[in-house]
């Protein structure tokens, strides 16, 4: 069964606390997939330095290796972020970095609220994540402060979220399976990962065992495509 979290940032008495459990008393009636929430600021992770030359490694310490061990678990994501004045926060962006490989080829969706839907801050991580060798899934889902669906740390959605939301995890869903089938055939069929294509010098006859084994492993990957 596909594993998919709902990842929710550090803020203390934060609003993304209510709208994540809307998303997972949605996603939790999908009987295909287990889900589960990831709260960064429960991992103990090191705050990003300045300098981003000092940033620690994935083997940095026991609570890296545990949020490694954590992104490693799942199949797909469902960022929830809220509005920033120009991009999401720095200690989730540091949680995407620390362990950069455990994210490569999983799907990520994205949920962002607050006065114009998170635009900044859902673009923000998109690159991040884009960056480290994710899928990441359009459209996000916008939550917006107008016209009043927000109650203190109350979130009352519109009649238009749900349905896409459920657009949101499907399309999640379907690229999570996709990618997961495609990591699996492809280390089943040459023993390596999807990323590790192309990296090594070869000879003509790995070169076509490696392009027979990627188009099998990528069968999947097209066809969610066309979905």
């Amino acid at each position: 069964m596909l594993r998919i979290a709902i990842v929710t940032g550090t803020r203390p008495g934060r609003l993304n606390d209510a709208v994540a459990r809307w998303i997972l008393d949605l996603a939790r009636n999908r009987p295909d997939v287990h889900v589960s929430r990831i709260d960064v600021g429960a991992h103990g992770l090191p705050l990003p330095p300045m300098n981003a030359a000092l940033r620690p490694g994935r083997d940095s310490c026991e609570h890296v290796r545990a949020w490694s061990r954590t992104v490693a678990s799942f199949d797909g994501f469902v960022f929830v972020t809220p509005e920033t004045v120009v991009s999401s926060s720095a200690t989730l962006r540091s949680a995407i970095d620390l362990v950069a490989d455990d994210w490569r080829d999983k799907a990520a969706g994205f949920v962002g609220y607050g006065a114009q839907g998170a635009a900044r801050a859902v673009e923000d991580l998109r690159q991040a994540l884009a960056g480290v060798g994710a899928a990441t899934v359009a459209p996000p889902v916008s939550l917006t402060l107008v016209p009043q669906p927000w109650r203190r740390l109350s979130f009352v959605p519109n009649a238009r979220h749900a349905p896409e939301l459920h657009v949101l995890l499907e399309r999640v869903v379907t690229w999570a399976s996709a990618l997961k089938s495609s990591r699996m055939a492809l280390t089943a069929t040459s023993g390596l990962a999807l990323a590790d294509i192309g990296k090594a010098p070869t000879s003509r006859a790995d070169v076509k065992a490696e392009t027979r084994a990627l188009e099998h492993a990528t069968a999947p990957i097209r066809k969610a495509r066309n979905r």
